[in-house]
């Protein structure tokens, strides 16, 4: 490591505290900004080697996320201050958003497409479900039919960890390749069809496809105390006004890794930014 690069960790929630105090044990020198104490002068954080910013980058498409201080970061003031001395980091970035920072001559990488990070956020978001579902549900995980919506990471993840605790898991997959893997992994597997022509006496339900597949129809052929629990970002993958007049027990549960384990992910976050940076400067590209 080299001892003279320094970070800025600008914005972001719970997770870039732990993201600070990861960079600081390895022996960086970090500048934060924005967060609810000990802070640099923006001016000062735009001279460090190394950005990071939050997940998402912004919510509003104006503003840095920034939950955690009462000041208000502008976009346009960011991109003001970096140059191509700076290498930037930040999650979830819009097209626009990418576009606009890369402007600047700012290596700029988001570091939610990373493959291991998204990878191991995949296994913690899945852990954190299994948590949910327990604290919820009324009845044992083992011996209980569960439905996952959706066989990506996500999915596959919290369907592998609520099969080896016991449950009847049932994966409900467009692509066949998927089933196949489901059922390999020891679920059933049916495609989103099958949720509109019938449905067993599922205990609980857990979407992870960001595309409206639970629509009215398919609720109807769900027992009305099948728990409902939402971990697909938007349009989401539940018809959330249907699944609440009609009585279902519903939650949303999005970005559980900052909410419920932000020392990991905000860790991770720091790792895999060294990592990125190591190998934009070694290969030219992240």
């Amino acid at each position: 490591m080299d001892q003279r690069k320094t970070v800025a960790v600008i914005g972001g929630d719970q997770r870039l505290i732990y993201t600070q105090k990861r960079f600081e044990a390895m022996g960086y020198t970090v500048r934060p900004f924005a967060f609810t104490e000990g802070v640099c002068p923006l001016a000062q954080a735009f001279e460090a080697d190394i950005i990071v910013f939050g997940v998402p980058f912004s919510r509003d498409g104006e503003t840095v996320f920034s939950p955690l201080s009462d000041q208000k970061i502008r976009i346009r003031d960011v991109c003001g201050g970096l140059s191509d001395r700076n290498t930037v980091f930040a999650g979830m970035l819009s097209a626009k958003e990418a576009e606009t920072l890369t402007a600047t001559g700012a290596a700029v990488t988001d570091y939610m497409k990373d493959a291991v990070l998204t990878k191991k956020n995949a296994e913690l978001t899945a852990e954190i479900l299994t948590g949910q579902l327990i604290l919820t549900l009324p009845c044992a995980l083992f011996g209980a039919e569960i439905a996952v919506a959706g066989y990506g990471r996500i999915g596959a993840a919290l369907a592998h960890k609520l099969t080896l605790l016991g449950a009847n898991v049932t994966v409900f997959a467009r692509a066949e390749a998927a089933r196949a893997q489901a059922l390999a992994a020891g679920c059933k597997a049916l495609p989103f069809s099958a949720l509109r022509d019938r449905c067993g006496r599922y205990r609980a339900l857990v979407n992870t496809v960001p595309a409206q597949i639970i629509d009215t129809q398919a609720l109807g052929n769900l027992p009305r105390d099948c728990v409902l629990i939402e971990a697909a970002s938007a349009p989401y993958g539940i018809n959330t006004a249907a699944a609440k007049e009609m009585g279902f027990l519903y939650t949303l549960a999005s970005g559980l890794p900052g909410k419920y384990a932000p020392e990991t992910a905000g860790a991770w976050i720091a790792d895999t930014a060294i990592r990125l940076f190591r190998e934009v400067k070694e290969h030219g590209t992240a």
